[in-house]
């Protein structure tokens, strides 16, 4: 699985700067492939992590996922409480 990794992943960001260099259009999605193969990079070579190592786009997108839908879920939340608050004052 890593070296399935290594040898799509490693032309594939080849191939999108290439691109890039001729269709500067492209830059947005080159920036997200390359940081998304550092990142395998990284948790390919990194040893603490057996589950980081195996998956590593996967828990990268869990944990990114999961505190952009906790910091939603907390304005969510705040928002509904001082709606709250305003109509226990207006009712008064």
């Amino acid at each position: 699985m890593r070296n399935l990794f290594l040898y799509i992943g490693g032309p594939l960001v080849a191939l999108l700067l290439i691109f890039t260099w001729f269709y500067p259009g492209l830059i947005w999605v080159t920036v997200v492939v390359l940081a998304l193969f550092l990142v395998g990079i990284y948790n390919i070579t990194q040893e603490r992590h057996t589950i980081l190592r195996n998956f590593p786009v996967l828990v990268i997108s869990a944990i990114f996922l999961n505190s952009f839908l906790l910091n939603y879920s907390n304005i969510l939340l705040r928002r509904i409480r001082t709606e709250s608050l305003f109509q226990e004052r207006s009712g008064r």
